[in-house]
């Protein structure tokens, strides 16, 4: 085989030949601060910020966000032009009077490392308004990027104004990485908030879905934050370190719901350790005794509906995750950041049930029980109407009942 066919070969096994790419660290920081009344301004050429509006962003017809682009033209890559944009920036921010100013870069102005540290700073001393980067680049997921803006949110919002006590009534609950690029926007909050009231608590804050600036600037006050998403896990982290919340990981699916609601309760009462990762990992380790499910999606959600799954009918879920994880949380088998080569030939080996964005619908066998469990991350709005609301009791018992009915169906 020839250098250049060895060349040809290795490149095939790393690229996405079939699959989308998932949504990029830049549009994640815009789906996390899209509500606070903020301005997000990516520096870029033109079509970036339509890619992101029209595809990954499903509240951009009905609410107002100051989301802009920089359109760096080939001069601006070339030699800088540093100057434009920052006289841009100043009169827009003049004119919008936005309550911060996000400037994060994509792949060009990461390349030629054009220092938006230092713009931010002469935009906040000429505005007065809050200016600050994050070091995207549009190379890395979503995960990623709502990551980077609630860690810098947790960094930023004030103290509470007075002292936090011990919960006596009902439990004040800050929810970490929850956006429509991982959860639907219709019901999501609905189930959360109905969820949390039935465990004898209330939702305080939500970062960062049918929220506020000002809902979540009281997130100091809360008893206990729980990690929705890995997007969530460094806000959590520093609100522990700063106002001393403790946290737990995890989703309240099916069965796990009446054990989450018992160990937020412990958690805020500091008799459950932060950072524990409900379900524990013990609840995958039993062995399986049902079918084996393969489960692709952001790390948490997947750990949550595995061992709902297990819970219901014994089964045992491989997880594979494609996006930004904490390697630690998942289980030894699981598979992260597969190529499409290695996760083709492994559904076509294993054969197992898979739940999965309908886009991987193209890399199953066409025999294989597949359940579509639309994720906007991944297929943008093109499935929207088919989400799901796991989070709502009834439509995970539709998920349970469509996952049998698939199986018992299987060719």
């Amino acid at each position: 085989m020839s250098l250049t066919e060895t060349s040809a070969r290795k490149a095939r096994t790393q690229a996405s030949c079939i699959l989308p790419t998932y949504s990029a660290d830049t549009f994640g920081v815009c789906s996390a601060l899209f509500e606070l009344g903020g301005m997000v301004v990516i520096h870029d050429p033109s079509g970036c910020n339509s890619t992101y509006t029209t595809h990954d962003e499903p509240r951009w017809y009905h609410t107002d966000s100051l989301i802009f682009i920089s359109a760096m033209n080939e001069y601006d890559a070339i030699l800088g032009r540093d100057d434009r944009l920052l006289h841009d920036l100043i009169e827009t921010v003049r004119a919008e009077r936005p309550r911060f100013l996000c400037l994060i870069p994509s792949q060009i102005a990461y390349l030629i490392a054009t220092d938006l540290k230092a713009i931010a700073r002469e935009v906040e001393h000429a505005t007065g308004v809050p200016s600050f980067t994050l070091p995207t680049n549009s190379m890395h997921d979503a995960e990623r990027g709502i990551s980077l803006a609630l860690t810098e949110l947790a960094r930023r919002i004030p103290p509470a104004a007075a002292p936090a006590t011990a919960p006596t009534h009902r439990l004040r609950v800050n929810l970490l990485g929850v956006t429509p690029l991982d959860f639907p926007l219709a019901g999501t909050r609905r189930s959360l908030t109905r969820f949390l009231e039935a465990a004898g608590g209330t939702l305080h804050s939500c970062w960062a879905l049918g929220t506020s600036y000002e809902e979540i600037a009281r997130a100091a006050e809360a008893d206990v934050s729980l990690v929705m998403t890995y997007g969530g896990l460094g806000a959590a982290r520093v609100l522990k370190e700063r106002f001393g919340i403790p946290y737990l990981l995890g989703q309240p699916l099916g069965a796990l719901r009446a054990p989450l609601a018992d160990a937020l309760q412990e958690a805020a009462a500091h008799r459950l350790p932060s950072g524990s990762l409900l379900p524990a990992a013990d609840a995958l380790a039993a062995p399986p005794t049902g079918s084996s499910t393969a489960i692709i999606g952001e790390s948490i959600g997947s750990l949550s509906l595995a061992a709902a799954l297990r819970a219901e009918d014994g089964r045992h879920c491989r997880l594979i995750v494609p996006v930004a994880h904490e390697r630690a949380l998942l289980p030894p088998d699981a598979l992260a950041f597969p190529s499409e080569t290695v996760l083709t030939a492994l559904l076509a080996e294993a054969r197992p049930t898979l739940l999965a964005d309908p886009m991987y619908r193209a890399v199953s066998p066409p025999r294989l029980p597949f359940v579509p469990l639309p994720h906007t991350a991944c297929s943008g709005r093109i499935y929207e109407a088919q989400q799901r609301d796991l989070l709502d009791p009834a439509a995970f018992a539709t998920l349970i009942r469509d996952l049998h009915a698939k199986e018992r169906n299987r060719p």
